[in-house]
C-alpha cells in the first residue's frame, strides 16, 4: 500500500495543488479575470519547454474561474486535429455543440459565433504551433478573432517555442491589437523540482527532505560536504566547523528521512577515495535517516574503485544496472512517441526508417537520446528540403 500511495502521488497528470508556479499562475489569473469582469476580448500566448507546468497551471486556473464567472470554455489539443483546414469546423462544434452542415463557411460561422455570444468564450489551443498552414493564414485568422467588433473571445495559445509569434507570424508586428500578451514558463530549477516532489510526498504522510546534486557541478571533492550540508539544511557552514562531522550530525539527528541523489557520483574522485567511502558509510551510522542514491555510467564503480566496501557489507549499496536499449526497445519508444500523430492520420516516419535508426544506434551504444536526436534531425532535413522546393516553385 505504501508503494502504491507514493506512485499515485508522483503521477504526471494535473495535480491537486500546483507549487513553484505562483508568479505564472498570478499572471494568467489576472489576464482571465480582467477580461471576464469587463466582458472584453484578449489573447495570451504561453510558451515553455515540455514539463514546465504550462497546461497544468492553466487548467487549475480555469477550474477556479468557471465557478465564479459565467463563460463557455473550450480546450483543444491541436495535435489531435487532422489538418489545419478542418480546425474551424472542429472549434465551431466544440463551442456551439452543433456540427457545421451544408456549404456554410467555417470561418464566417466562427466569427459570427464569437461576436454574437452573450457570454465570454475561453478558447485554449494547446500545441497551437501544430496549426501550421500555407502563409500561416489559419493562425493569423485565430489571433485576429479577439479584435473583431463585439468579440467575446479570450484566446490562450500554448506551445513550446518562445518566439513563435515573432518567427512564423511576423505580420502580427504590424497589428498591435492582434499581438498576444506573452508569458514564458522557464524550466524548473533543481530547488523547484525538489520542492514539488516534497510537496507530493508530504501529502501522503511521507515527510522527507530531498537533495539532488550533479557532482559535475562541484569544483572539487573536498568541498562536496560543505555543499551537501548547505543543500540539506539551507545553512552555510561557517568558521572552523568540520564539514564531515557536521554532515554526520545532520543525518543522524534529522527527524525526517533525507533522500540524497548524487548524479555522476564517480566525479567525486579523491585521494584514497575517502570522500566516496565516507558517503557510502553515512546510511550505516547509528540513527541515520539517509536514503542514498548514486548514479554513474560505470557498471563496476563500487567494485573497481571502492574495493573496501567488499569487507563492509552494510556499506555496500544495492545495485541496479540500466542496460543499453536494444534495437526492439528503441523502435518501440520511437513508435510510441509518434503514435498520436499516426492516430490522427499523419504518417511522419516509415517503419523501415525507424527500424534502420534503431538497428544502427543499438549497434553502437543503445543510447535513446542519440536515437531521438537522429530521428528529429532527419525530420528537420526533410522539412528544410520541402521548404526549399516550395520556394523554388513560388519563383
Amino acid at each position: 500500500p505504501a508503494y502504491n500511495l507514493v506512485k499515485q502521488s508522483l503521477h504526471t497528470a494535473k495535480p491537486e495543488r500546483l507549487v513553484c508556479r505562483e508568479k505564472e499562475v498570478g499572471e494568467i489569473t489576472e489576464f482571465l479575470e480582467g477580461n471576464l469582469e469587463k466582458k472584453s476580448a484578449g489573447s495570451l500566448y504561453i510558451s515553455g519547454a515540455p514539463g514546465t507546468g504550462k497546461t497544468a497551471a492553466l487548467l487549475h486556473i480555469i477550474d477556479d474561474v468557471k465557478e465564479s464567472y459565467p463563460c463557455k470554455i473550450c480546450y483543444l489539443n491541436c495535435m489531435m486535429v487532422k489538418d489545419s483546414a478542418t480546425v474551424f469546423k472542429k472549434l465551431y462544434q466544440e463551442i456551439t455543440g452543433k456540427a457545421l452542415t451544408g456549404k456554410r463557411d467555417p470561418t464566417r460561422s466562427m466569427e459570427k459565433c464569437l461576436t454574437t455570444s452573450k457570454s465570454s468564450i475561453i478558447l485554449v489551443l494547446d500545441e497551437i504551433d501544430q496549426l501550421d498552414s500555407k502563409s500561416q493564414e489559419v493562425l493569423y485568422t485565430i489571433f485576429e478573432w479577439p479584435t473583431l467588433p463585439n468579440s467575446k473571445l479570450i484566446l490562450i495559445g500554448i506551445a513550446n517555442a518562445l518566439d513563435l509569434t515573432d518567427r512564423i507570424l511576423p505580420r502580427l508586428q504590424a497589428q498591435p491589437k492582434c499581438k498576444p500578451q506573452l508569458l514564458n514558463f522557464a524550466p524548473y530549477s533543481r530547488e523547484q523540482i525538489a520542492t514539488v516532489i516534497q510537496d507530493r510526498l508530504k501529502k501522503e504522510s511521507y515527510p522527507c527532505k530531498i537533495c539532488y546534486l550533479n557532482c559535475m557541478m562541484v569544483k572539487d571533492s573536498a568541498t562536496v560536504f560543505k555543499k551537501l550540508y548547505q543543500e540539506i539544511t539551507g545553512k552555510a557552514l561557517t568558521g572552523k566547523r568540520d564539514p564531515t562531522r557536521s554532515m554526520e550530525k545532520c543525518l543522524t539527528t534529522s527527524k525526517s528521512s533525507i533522500i540524497l541523489v548524487l548524479d555522476e557520483i564517480d566525479q567525486l574522485d579523491s585521494k584514497s577515495q575517502e570522500v566516496l567511502y565516507t558517503i557510502f558509510e553515512w546510511p550505516t551510522l547509528p540513527n541515520s535517516k539517509l536514503i542514498l542514491i548514486g548514479i554513474a555510467n560505470a557498471l563496476d564503480l563500487t567494485d573497481r574503485i571502492l574495493p573496501r566496501l567488499q569487507a563492509q557489507p552494510k556499506c555496500k549499496p544495492q545495485l541496479l544496472n540500466f542496460a543499453p536499449y536494444s534495437r526492439e526497445q528503441i523502435a518501440t519508444v520511437i513508435q510510441d512517441r509518434l503514435k498520436k500523430l499516426e492516430d490522427s492520420g499523419m504518417c511522419v516516419m516509415e517503419a523501415s526508417a525507424i527500424q534502420f535508426c534503431a538497428r544502427k544506434v543499438s549497434a553502437v551504444a543503445g543510447d535513446m537520446r542519440k536515437a531521438l536526436d537522429v530521428c528529429r534531425r532527419s525530420v528537420e532535413l526533410v522539412e528544410a528540403e520541402i521548404r526549399g522546393q516550395q520556394i523554388l516553385k513560388a519563383k
